[in-house]
């Protein structure tokens, strides 16, 4: 597990974040024209809504690749993108925090 620390608006948020993320197989992704999503859990009716650097994330928490290995894959594919590496970290944090993400196999959970 990776321990994860950010300042947001002020607040200090932390967070551990699983080792190799994995989105909940129920989760129903919906990929926009422009590559945005909307993500859709049917546990609690509820749709959420990624820019496409957040959709990109949200595909590679399949469970395979740890948040480091993310974030660098992110960083190769958008070197334009400042701190994209921190964005992955973020999005992932921010994932796990609304219950979208369960544990890879093999993985213990907190």
């Amino acid at each position: 597990m990776v321990v994860f620390h950010s300042t947001f608006g002020g607040t200090v948020m932390s967070a551990v974040l699983p080792d190799r993320p994995l989105h909940r197989a129920e989760i129903e992704m919906e990929i926009m024209p422009d590559g945005s999503a909307v993500l859709y859990d049917p546990r609690d009716d509820r749709g959420h809504v990624l820019t496409a650097v957040g959709a990109l994330v949200w595909d590679m928490c399949d469970g395979s690749q740890t948040v480091a290995a993310i974030g660098a894959e992110l960083a190769t594919l958008l070197p334009q993108v400042a701190d994209v590496a921190g964005t992955a970290r973020e999005l992932v944090a921010s994932f796990q925090e609304l219950d979208l993400l369960t544990a890879a196999p093999g993985e213990e959970t907190a």
